[in-house]
């Protein structure tokens, strides 16, 4: 059985209050540096590890987040690697200390943890103009065996608290750990821990509180509501404070930023850093140790002491980090993996880090600000093996077809066996009615138009709308100064449609292929919302994530306009074709602005139909669906009878060609392992190249990616043996875009099956699973479609299927929705902080808080 040890490291709560202030320039940092002086100085290695430390860390939040909050402390996450570095041996040992910017040629181990030992003991020296709670938590299982070596260094350098729990008893420990937690912190950081495996067995905890009042407050009586600039484009109205005092200000036109430095009372002080327009990014990228250290020497310079009229936001913000591979980029690998060595905590098991996560949260008014911030690590004992270079595409992996132009997934699936299809069940019949009884002729032609049906075939295929487009390929979104050069955002919003659909019909076809497009799907529920009405209408829009109060239908139809007209547009390297069709019965009244909306928005043409004749309609119907895409989408209309009126069929086709295509004499035939006990032999294609690779450790697989010809890219996702369910659980959008942000190029050896897999679905059984039932039921309201108040959806079929072979790729899909009625001096310089900023809070050089403020 494994063991868990988590590490959670709560660091940073701080509470600024009013105190008095003046115009007299202060003795600058005399005051801030006495405490420090008491215990003498730090090892310059140690202030220097620490401060490098910050600043990678800072990096590289900032690149997986750009456009959100950041907040952390640095502190808190460095003291708890050095803690758990006191039990990691050999490479992991050397790993977790030169990460942490330590140079072990010219500091020893011990060196560093007397460095932590008096650096923790200085920030908890009283003061009474602040407050400064630091400290550490070591929770053990009752029947751990640590070995005295660790448990003495540990309390001799960290002087934890120790608590014994039974982890067995979950809850309960929860609770004793946010308990504490939230003590400490003053209820800043509440439900720090929401769960544990009843197989841990150590928590180690450190956590740091700060309260601190401004040497110069801010008047309650001048704050007023006024614009802060999140963006170009987007601006909000915050409460916002301001002073006449003077301040350590200067600007720097070197970084293209202005620098404030606000005291608190007591040895700590606040960076706040303002980017000039539009330089964020270039100011993220030249903030380093010298370069703060340079702000900090000139800030001691009397000239920069001086009146500043200053505007600054009344602020809260949180945030939450899973540190796994955050840590891993920064060269922390060996402790997350099974190569991890602590064998200096226990000789009982084997312990690797399995999870690590920081929580952080800052207040900031005219008293001062309030601060918190938390980081956990979860360690387990090993059992996996080094992951090789080679990458063998031989069991279930996870496929995105991804269009690097458009910044938009064109089809995504899972491969559990290359040479079968997958058809969920259909219905018995096509024309069932409500109660699940044989439709009888005699009976429907009594009731007339009432049982008339409408048969609605969205033929789609490729692309997830609820991607940002862009026009550029992966490989060039690191060049610098590369901008889009358009957009078409579709279906935006908290819900990930796309990827809740697919884990809806991988339950639904457990073990099986999976193989759909996510376009098809969204497209075909924004046209039924051109003839959708009141709640119908709400509840496709919402699990859309479209939010009218935010975004206009009208505009969602637009999104989607645009988003054709895109796809449509002629292109070198592969071939990618769709459109729309209306097949209709001339003789049944349908609302001119639903046709007219089709041909406008969706660019349908119109063609009338027979629907006395359903063979021959079918045949019709089908014959321009398989034209349209190749011949790959065969028969999708099935049944037909003379009581349906009206056919919407969209269709898009997909062929392209590798950018380096595999040769076909490599491929051999070889094991496919299905399951654990199960193998299929298949052609499997393989090719020594340089891709694009990323290894997520969060989510336990490797990503590649394979450009076509053109600017299109398919990802494969690899999961660790066992772990398609971890993987399917994580996926979102924003997993899409963190890899696509985090691929390198690497040369690998890559082994991939030839194979051809397709897709049936009966969605009418699926969508009401994502929140989509009105539509498919007697509570249908699509009065915007035809004046007969009882029609509704009986069917939402969707066919798609892929080829993947030494060449290339072709992909098609088809997506079916079926319509029936149913039965009943000068001046001062003014700093205005209405705009992103970033800032640090220090304690002389060490470095308590860092964020950026980017939505106050």
């Amino acid at each position: 059985m494994h063991r868990v040890l988590c590490l959670l490291l709560l660091v940073g709560f701080l509470d600024l209050s009013c105190g008095q202030g003046g115009n007299e320039a202060p003795n600058n940092n005399s005051d801030k540096q006495a405490q420090g002086a008491e215990e003498g100085p730090l090892h310059p290695q140690v202030t220097a590890g620490n401060m490098n430390f910050a600043f990678s860390l800072f990096h590289i939040i900032a690149s997986e987040s750009p456009e959100k909050n950041i907040f952390f402390s640095p502190l808190s996450i460095s003291a708890a690697l050095a803690m758990l570095s006191l039990g990691a041996r050999g490479r992991s040992q050397t790993q977790l200390l030169t990460s942490l910017g330590f140079n072990l040629t010219e500091l020893s181990t011990r060196n560093v943890h007397q460095g932590f030992q008096q650096l923790l003991r200085v920030l908890s020296l009283q003061d009474d103009r602040l407050e400064m709670r630091l400290g550490n938590v070591l929770l053990l299982s009752h029947d751990l065996e640590l070995l005295p070596g660790f448990l003495n260094d540990t309390v001799a350098f960290y002087n934890p608290k120790i608590f014994r729990p039974h982890f067995e008893d979950a809850a309960g420990t929860v609770q004793l750990i946010n308990d504490h937690v939230k003590k400490e912190t003053r209820g800043k950081i509440i439900d720090l821990v929401s769960d544990l495996s009843p197989d841990t067995e150590m928590m180690l905890v450190n956590y740091i509180y700060f309260k601190g009042l401004w040497e110069k407050p801010f008047s309650v009586s001048k704050t007023r509501m006024d614009d802060f600039h999140v963006d170009a484009v987007t601006t909000v109205r915050v409460p916002m404070m301001r002073s006449w005092w003077p301040h350590w200000y200067f600007h720097d036109r070197y970084v293209p930023c202005s620098v404030l430095r606000l005291d608190y009372q007591g040895p700590v002080a606040a960076f706040f850093i303002l980017p000039d327009p539009g330089k964020m990014k270039q100011v993220e990228l030249m903030l380093t140790p010298m370069m703060l250290m340079k702000w900090n020497r000139l800030l001691q310079n009397r000239k920069f002491y001086r009146k500043v009229e200053l505007h600054f936001p009344k602020f809260s913000i949180s945030s939450s980090y899973e540190l796994d591979q955050i840590l891993s980029t920064l060269g922390f690998r060996d402790i997350f993996s099974q190569q991890a060595n602590f064998s200096g905590i226990t000789r009982q098991r084997k312990l690797h880090v399995s999870k690590s996560f920081h929580k952080a949260t800052l207040d900031v008014n005219e008293a001062g600000a309030e601060a918190a911030a938390a980081t956990g690590f979860s360690i387990a004992f090993l059992s996996a093996q080094h992951n090789p270079p080679v990458l063998r595409f031989n069991r279930p992996f996870f496929m995105i077809l991804f269009s690097s132009r458009m910044q938009t997934v064109l089809f995504q699936g899972k491969v559990v066996k290359p040479t079968t299809s997958y058809c969920l069940p259909l219905l018995q019949t096509l024309l069932q009615p409500l109660q699940g009884s044989p439709v009888d002729p005699a009976y429907m032609l009594g009731i007339g138009a009432a049982i008339m049906k409408l048969v609605l075939l969205l033929c789609l295929m490729l692309l997830s709308p609820q991607v940002t487009t862009r026009r550029y390929h992966p490989r060039e979104m690191k060049k610098k100064g590369r901008k889009p050069s358009g957009r078409a955002t579709v279906a935006s919003g908290p819900k990930d449609f796309t990827f809740d659909l697919y884990r809806s019909l991988a339950s639904a076809a457990h073990g099986q292929n999976i193989f759909f497009s996510p376009v098809s799907v969204t497209t075909s529920l924004a046209m039924l919302c051109l003839g959708a009405q009141a709640h119908t209408k709400a509840q496709i829009l919402e699990s859309l994530g479209v939010h009218l109060q935010q975004r206009s239908e009208d505009q969602l139809h637009e999104d989607f306009k645009q988003l054709l007209q895109e796809l449509s547009q002629p292109r070198e390297g592969f071939q990618l074709t769709l459109g729309n069709a209306l097949f209709m019965d001339p003789a049944i009244a349908i609302h001119d602005s639903f046709l007219r909306a089709m041909k406008t928005l969706y660019l349908a043409d119109t063609f009338p139909v027979s629907f006395g004749d359903p063979i021959a309609t079918m045949k019709q119907i089908n014959d321009y669906v398989a034209k349209q895409t190749n011949g790959k989408i065969v028969d999708l209309i099935r049944n037909l009878d003379s009581t349906h009126f009206m056919v919407i069929v969209n269709y898009i086709f997909f062929k392209a060609k590798w950018e380096t295509a595999f040769n076909i004499k490599n491929t051999q035939e070889q094991d496919f392992h299905v399951t654990p006990e199960t193998a299929v032999q298949v052609p499997m294609m393989n090719r020594v190249d340089e891709f694009d690779y990323f290894l997520d450790q969060t989510l336990a697989c490797r990503v590649v990616g394979v450009p076509y010809q053109g600017n299109a890219t398919a990802l494969f996702v690899l999961p660790n043996q066992g772990k398609m369910e971890q993987l399917e659980n994580g996926l979102s959008q924003n997993t899409v875009k963190k890899w696509l942000r985090m691929f390198t190029k690497r040369e690998l050896q890559l082994y991939l099956p030839r194979f051809s897999i397709e897709g049936s679905y009966q969605l009418e059984k699926i969508l009401p699973r994502l929140g989509i039932s009105d539509v498919f039921s007697s509570y249908a309201d699509l009065s915007g479609i035809t004046d007969h108040p009882n029609t509704q959806v009986s069917e939402m079929v969707h066919k798609a299927k892929v080829d993947v072979d030494e060449a290339g790729t072709r992909a098609a899909a088809a997506t079916g929705v079926i319509f029936t009625f149913r039965s009943a001096q000068l001046s001062p310089p003014r700093i205005v902080f209405n705009k992103p900023f970033l800032l640090l809070i220090l304690q002389n050089q060490n470095i308590l808080f860092l964020g950026k403020v980017n939505h106050p």
